[in-house]
């Protein structure tokens, strides 16, 4: 959604949960790397975006990893990077420098209270577990993994109570944030009652 829309509007998509996927996928890559050496590596790499026919690609350190961190087995291992508030705080400098370069369009859990509390917008997209589990199936077919519909719910709802527990950054509503249930629209729909709420809002 936050892609598309960054497509129609002509604004930069900053591809936040790239930022946690890619320290995952390291740490995957190095499992004896502890949260000290996590650290040094969040606040040394080098991530740009690079579109292309296919869409948007994550260039980590100068290669492609688009496919790598979009694995089930680099999602296991996001929760437990994003638990790490050292490790937050790094990225959040970084998704900072990345937006105030030139503005864009940012999508997170913590991104309309911490990382950009004081965005021009703020929407707060909320769905059924079961829906959301439906839609992140439907990614790992694509990328050719095997994962239970009942083992996707399970985790997350576990990754739901744990960003929500979190002291630092957890996820909620702004109090300026639009809410809007997306449970029963077409990703067409969401970006369609944006646009429009921009429209009253009469955001430019």
């Amino acid at each position: 959604m936050a892609r598309i829309l960054s497509e129609r509007l002509e604004i930069p998509y900053i591809d936040t949960g790239a930022f946690y996927r890619c320290v995952a996928y390291y740490k995957k890559k190095n499992p004896y790397c502890n949260e000290s050496c996590l650290e040094e590596f969040a606040r040394t790499m080098e991530i740009r975006f690079q579109k292309d026919k296919t869409g948007q690609k994550v260039i980590l350190n100068g290669k492609d990893v688009s496919q790598k961190i979009r694995t089930a087995s680099v999602a296991k291992i996001v929760s437990l990077i994003a638990s790490m508030d050292n490790i937050r705080k790094i990225l959040n400098i970084k998704l900072r420098e990345a937006g105030n370069r030139r503005g864009g369009i940012l999508e997170g859990r913590d991104i309309q209270t911490l990382v950009f509390p004081n965005a021009d917008l703020k929407f707060y997209l909320t769905a059924s577990i079961e829906e959301r589990a439906k839609r992140r199936m439907k990614d790992y077919i694509k990328l050719g993994e095997d994962i239970s519909m009942e083992t996707l719910v399970d985790k997350i709802k576990a990754r739901d109570k744990s960003d929500i527990g979190r002291d630092y950054g957890p996820l909620k509503k702004a109090e300026d944030g639009i809410e809007i249930d997306t449970t029963d629209l077409s990703l067409d729909e969401v970006i369609g009652k944006i646009i429009n709420f921009m429209k009253k809002l009469d955001f430019k």
